[in-house]
């Protein structure tokens, strides 16, 4: 804080982050975010040269131990709900494996399909299928998360889960998709597609782009009774 940018160099910022090993990857991630742009700020004022922005090369690593561990639903826990409408926010969210804050801003709403997506690139703008199952009520669901608040989101899971005495997080309705994914036998890169991750066939990517009927098989492959 003491220093001007152009005084900066990469070990003084690499001593930072050496030193801060004891937080979690992620803070770390937020930490080398927040000075990307700062850098990236000083070359557009001109106060460095574009060659000066040593950040790419920064490494940070971690000794803190993951403390949230994901646990899928279990198909008890996935049918042990009632009509009210937090149950249907959470089937809505089991059943597209979006991640908690994609659902609050979904940028397109049709019959057979959503399109939302952040994060990544290749999660952005991607075509969700509708589940038969959530068909009948995700568009009141969706209306109903639209604008709100990931900690609102968060509180109404939570109470959720008190009320049926289960132990998960928001994020764990999505690892249960993964693993339904797996145990209905979807093709693997259909899964991937659904849920924003990037594919490594080129041949799978091609194959899937654009295609909702296809992902929209693929995905009925799950069953819930």
């Amino acid at each position: 804080m003491k220093m001007n940018i152009d005084e900066i160099e990469i070990d003084d910022i690499q001593r930072i982050f050496d030193s801060g090993s004891q937080y979690s990857l992620s803070h770390l991630n937020h930490c080398k975010v927040t000075c990307n742009i700062a850098f990236r700020y000083a070359i557009m004022k001109k106060w460095i040269r574009p060659e000066d922005d040593f950040m790419k090369y920064i490494k940070i690593k971690s000794k803190a131990s993951r403390k949230t561990i994901h646990k899928p639903f279990t198909m008890e826990e996935t049918v042990r709900t009632d009509n009210s409408m937090e149950s249907k926010i959470v089937m809505v969210y089991l059943l597209t494996g979006c991640r908690a804050s994609e659902l609050l801003d979904v940028s397109e709403i049709h019959d057979e399909y959503i399109v939302c997506g952040l994060k990544t690139e290749s999660g952005k703008s991607r075509k969700i299928p509708i589940h038969p199952i959530i068909k009948p009520y995700y568009k009141i669901a969706l209306k109903r998360l639209s604008g709100q608040t990931y900690k609102k989101l968060s509180g109404m899971f939570k109470k959720m889960m008190n009320k049926y005495g289960m132990d998960h997080t928001i994020h764990d309705t999505r690892y249960t998709f993964a693993t339904l994914g797996k145990e209905y036998n979807m093709k693997p890169s259909a899964v991937k597609k659904i849920m924003g991750h990037k594919l490594q066939d080129l041949t799978d990517d091609v194959y899937t782009h654009e295609s909702i009927e296809y992902l929209k098989n693929e995905i009925e492959k799950i069953v819930i009774n």
